[in-house]
């Protein structure tokens, strides 16, 4: 289904599996909406707020979205690769299975969300703060972590590799359940 892309800036309870919304750069809102394989690829979606809504296994690919507000939505299996997702807040969402490596979430706040089996793989996450997040075998290969902050995340199996800076010494990080893949 291909939407008008320039004749809109809200989406609100609409069902559109498959949606194409590439290259939008007016959408400010989407609400109550059920847009599972949606298409935004390659879009500016700078202050959109995205609420109650399921996106499951949308492409968000290559998208600059700054200054937004992500809450109560599902986002399993949405890939956000090579997307610039930072200052945004994340709130109460599902990104199990979610690609975002490459992205750049540097001073996002991610809080009480599901990130389990995410691939954060050589994300920007400098001065990011994970707040009481399922990270369970989430991937952080290459990732600096030096900087980011995680406040009562459960990071049990979290991968890390050789690349990998993390913000606290590879004892702690054993102790937390962290699975080191480059160092044996």
């Amino acid at each position: 289904m291909t939407m008008n892309n320039q004749a809109f800036t809200a989406i609100r309870r609409k069902n559109a599996k498959g949606s194409n919304l590439e290259n939008n750069d007016r959408l400010k809102l989407i609400s109550a909406s059920n847009l599972p394989s949606a298409n935004v690829e390659s879009s500016s979606l700078n202050n959109l707020n995205i609420e109650n809504s399921n996106l499951t296994k949308a492409n968000f690919n290559k998208c600059n979205i700054k200054g937004a507000t992500f809450t109560h939505s599902n986002f399993e299996k949405t890939s956000f690769t090579w997307s610039n997702l930072s200052r945004n807040k994340f709130i109460k969402n599902n990104f199990q299975k979610a690609d975002l490596q490459f992205s750049n979430m540097r001073s996002s706040h991610i809080k009480e969300s599901n990130l389990k089996g995410a691939n954060l793989s050589w994300s920007k996450l400098d001065k990011a703060v994970f707040e009481k997040c399922d990270l369970r075998k989430a991937n952080f290969s290459g990732c600096d972590l030096s900087k980011v902050r995680f406040v009562e995340c459960n990071l049990k199996g979290a991968i890390i590799d050789i690349n990998t800076k993390l913000p606290f010494g590879h004892e702690t990080a054993k102790k937390l359940g962290i699975q080191n893949i480059g160092l044996h």
